[in-house]
């Protein structure tokens, strides 16, 4: 990457409690998933730079973030998938949630999710960091 370059990006964070089923001796847990993909808005104060993107000067790579999870592309919400155990979300620029309630096992038996349920948000997020290369 050249110095001083911009460098647009789609980010995705997946913050997991547990991975798919329900945990042992659990009754509940959440998984939470952010999604944007990056793109230059109309009206932007500078008119040039996305709202999600690396810029690297010298040897530091700067992650910049600033997004309502509005991309215009992104926001088709007939791809939500909510009935399945796994994220539905990579299609649509969001907040999602992952929270099962599971029923209560009887000994030696594996719990299994009983429902799956999606809340979703879309809210402004904004922050910077920054990598070194030493």
């Amino acid at each position: 990457m050249g110095e001083g370059q911009i460098l647009p990006v789609h980010m995705l964070f997946q913050f997991f409690s547990h991975t798919w089923g329900c945990p042992p001796n659990s009754n509940t847990f959440l998984n939470l998933l952010m999604n944007a993909h990056g793109y230059i808005k109309s009206g932007a104060p500078d008119g040039t730079l996305p709202d999600i993107y690396i810029q690297r000067v010298g040897n530091v790579w700067t992650a910049y973030v600033n997004t309502a999870f509005d991309n215009p592309d992104y926001q088709d919400l007939t791809k939500f998938d909510s009935t399945s155990a796994n994220f539905p979300s990579t299609t649509i620029d969001n907040i999602l949630g992952q929270y099962a309630t599971c029923p209560p096992s009887g000994k030696g038996k594996k719990p299994v999710a009983a429902t799956y349920h999606y809340p979703w948000a879309k809210a402004h997020l904004q922050f910077k960091i920054a990598f070194t290369k030493n």
